[in-house]
């Protein structure tokens, strides 16, 4: 009877064992997932702010153009002149 009892002992600490394993894995893939999500988030808010960036630049050039093209209507003559000085 002694031995069944330790049999019976040893038995369920293994089982406490595999319960604890496979809650560690559990834990671990939890945290895997969190971690990828994390980098995802990341990834697209980078994403976002280069488009921003590049949106802002992009309005920036359109502003510039306009403004060049504003000064030429103003002084034809400019214009020209600034048209063939970088040629």
């Amino acid at each position: 009877m002694f031995t069944a009892t330790m049999i019976a002992a040893e038995e369920e600490e293994e089982e406490e064992e595999e319960e604890e394993e496979e809650e560690e894995e559990e834990e671990e893939e939890k945290e895997e997932e969190e971690e990828d999500g994390e980098e995802e988030e990341e990834e697209e808010e980078e994403e976002e702010e280069e488009e921003e960036e590049e949106e802002e630049e992009d309005e920036k050039e359109e502003g510039e153009e306009e403004e060049e093209e504003r000064k030429k209507e103003k002084h034809p003559s400019l214009g020209a002149s600034r048209d063939t000085a970088h040629l």
